[in-house]
């Protein structure tokens, strides 16, 4: 089953208020997945991605142990290992990611058809009616219950956010990281994103941030 061909949250639904927009991300999902693979892992710095005797590659993802000592996706393994040196580094399971990834996003499709996969590891959901009909115009129990099934079902964590447009709900997610649920209201988007870094906002870097930090 392909969810990609089903981006039912467009943008005309991003710009309504009164909305109850849901982004979705696994944290840490490859790293995750290997972690459950081999419960040895689990409080260790670990990274999917690059080869410790050679010290060539990148890494794909990492824990929150190993983000601790500033490693990140996309960073050579061996300046990972300089500043890590006890980073134990796994091969790529692709097949696997994919199968926990697709298992994932039917448990989501379960709760409404109204859902767009963004990626392997995150998604957007429009859950307004099932929000408003079902849980009294709180969505706090419903996101509870979605990550409670994700984790019983594949035993990786999820993060959620919650806003009135996906923008709000995507940064709400990173706000909610790791293991956690962030909920923005219509009137309190300004006060939300009033203290956070403008790099919060999507397609903004390092260049367009100096940039703005000069005027």
């Amino acid at each position: 089953m392909v969810f990609l061909q089903l981006p039912k949250v467009t943008k005309k639904t991003q710009q309504r208020e009164g909305q109850f927009l849901y982004h979705l991300d696994l944290d840490c999902f490859f790293a995750a997945v290997e972690i459950r693979e081999d419960p040895e892992l689990a409080g260790k710095p670990v990274a999917v991605g690059g080869n410790r005797e050679t010290r060539h590659g990148v890494i794909t993802s990492c824990n929150y142990i190993a983000r601790k000592f500033g490693l990140h996706a996309g960073m050579p393994i061996n300046k990972a290992l300089d500043l890590c040196p006890d980073l134990i580094c796994t091969g790529r399971h692709h097949s696997l990611y994919r199968d926990v990834s697709d298992n994932i996003m039917s448990i989501l499709s379960s709760y409404t058809d109204e859902i767009r996969v963004a990626s392997i590891d995150e998604a957007y959901l429009n859950l307004t009616s099932e929000v408003e009909n079902e849980y009294g115009g709180d969505p706090l129990p419903l996101a509870k219950q979605m990550k409670t099934e994700i984790y019983e079902a594949e035993q990786i964590n999820s993060s959620i956010g919650i806003g009135p447009n996906t923008t709000i709900a995507k940064i709400a997610t990173g706000e909610a990281k790791p293991d956690g649920i962030k909920f923005v209201p219509p009137d309190t988007i300004i006060e939300f994103l009033t203290p956070l870094s403008v790099r919060k906002m999507s397609g903004i870097g390092p260049k367009t941030t100096e940039s703005l930090k000069r005027r």
